[in-house]
């Protein structure tokens, strides 16, 4: 049984760490791609105020947005810490000029999402090692009840008490010994009288 929880638990272990880096990688990805889907719907035709233009895009996707010129001077949207923030850019041309637009979307948030869901992996997988380990232990009584029967029955035949009843419960491959023994006990037992029969003869 303690190897059994070792093995369980080193395997709930290695799954959490594989698990944890693995959601990591595919949460980040996912707000990755949803910040390039999001940047390449963002034209700026007909666009006459970009700061105005910014806060409306920043409404309507719930991400900072930022617009600067080719030297980088700032021209819409908030100064922002590239190292609290995932973010993607793109070059476009605006009034015969280039410019960048760049979308942010805070790693706060991404890692608040991100444990949220490695806690529930987390319990689903203790759940199932639980669940797991219960069922375990009940087979491995099961097995020693039938066991036990067995043991039991043998030392009665050992004894030479041929009429010992042996009774699986459980299991069909204990069964299928059980009546494999109770074969060779009556053939056994058929020896045993032909030898004490002979034995009277002499």
């Amino acid at each position: 049984m303690v190897k059994f929880l070792l093995l369980f638990g080193g395997t709930l272990f290695v799954a959490s760490i594989i698990g944890y880096i693995t959601l990591k990688s595919v949460t980040i990805e996912q707000h990755k791609k949803h910040l390039q889907n999001s940047i390449s719907l963002i034209e700026l035709k007909n666009v006459e105020n970009l700061q105005e233009y910014v806060k409306k895009v920043a409404q309507s996707t719930e991400l900072r947005v930022r617009i600067t010129s080719e030297d980088g001077s700032l021209l819409a949207g908030s100064k922002v810490l590239k190292s609290d923030f995932l973010d993607v850019a793109k070059k476009v041309s605006y009034k015969d000029e280039f410019i960048y637009i760049k979308l942010y979307t805070s790693l706060d948030a991404i890692m608040d999402e991100f444990y949220f869901l490695f806690l529930q992996l987390f319990f689903l997988f203790l759940i199932v090692f639980i669940l797991a380990f219960y069922i375990s232990k009940k087979i491995s009584e099961k097995i020693l009840l039938d066991i036990a029967d067995i043991r039991n029955y043998l030392e009665e035949i050992s004894k030479k008490n041929y009429s010992a009843v042996i009774k699986t419960r459980y299991f069909y491959e204990f069964l299928q010994i059980s009546l494999k023994l109770k074969n060779i006990v009556k053939r056994l037992h058929s020896k045993d009288k032909q030898k004490r029969k002979n034995n009277k003869l002499s």
